[in-house]
């Protein structure tokens, strides 16, 4: 596995010999527009963790 910093947000990412993914785990980087929270996870949060908002949670990019 190689480190690196993922070319969308700088944030470093793992080359798993599988796919990019960032290194807290998730391979997609999401937003909150409502409390302004950004972060991944493995798999995709269904609710903001910060704010709990369902309807402002974006997906901004995936690991690259």
């Amino acid at each position: 596995m190689e480190n690196t910093n993922c070319k969308v947000c700088g944030k470093p990412v793992i080359d798993t010999g599988n796919g990019m993914v960032h290194a807290g785990g998730g391979t997609v980087e999401q937003h909150c527009r409502n409390c302004g929270w950004s972060g991944g996870q493995v798999g995709k949060f269904l609710q903001c963790p910060r704010c709990g908002d369902a309807t402002n949670l974006v997906d901004t990019h995936n690991a690259q």
